[in-house]
């Protein structure tokens, strides 16, 4: 009997979510924000989604790909899938230069000669931006800079 004289009634999903996560599931924790909106294409959601999966993985909470050439490395998805959301929110909103600046700085830590994707998706992003003056102009060639002298 629960408290109050009431039956215990089985845990809910969300408890069991954060038992596992307290448990050291760390998996389980990227998978609650991913289904409580981290996977529906809202830009904030799905950023903490990518950068708490991004933060367990250096952690070593959540295990690297096999291999550099492993198509389902799901940081690499979350980090692009936010990409993509902050993108289209920015752009709805009337300011793709934010959208545009955000999703690099985004991306930036992780485009290293080993992941092609990433660098791909912020040469994708730059090259379809069409900067409203000289000075984003020179703040994106700033940012990218460190990338293009590696």
């Amino acid at each position: 009997e629960g408290v109050g004289g009431e039956e215990d009634a089985p845990p809910s999903t969300f408890e069991d979510i954060v038992l596992g996560v307290m448990r050291g599931d760390a998996g389980r924790a990227v998978e609650a924000l991913h289904g409580f909106g981290g996977g529906s294409g809202a830009a904030l959601p799905a950023t903490i989604t990518a950068l708490l999966c991004d933060l367990l993985a250096v952690a070593g909470r959540i295990p690297a790909p096999e291999s550099s050439d492993d198509s389902h490395d799901i940081r690499t998805e979350f980090l692009l899938s936010a990409s993509s959301s902050i993108l289209s929110s920015f752009a709805q909103r009337g300011n793709p230069d934010v959208g545009v600046r955000l999703s690099t700085r985004l991306l930036l830590p992780h485009a290293t000669p080993d992941n092609d994707r990433i660098t791909f998706a912020i040469t994708e992003t730059l090259e379809r931006h069409r900067p409203r003056s000289d000075a984003e102009a020179r703040s994106l060639i700033g940012l990218i800079s460190p990338l293009v002298e590696r």
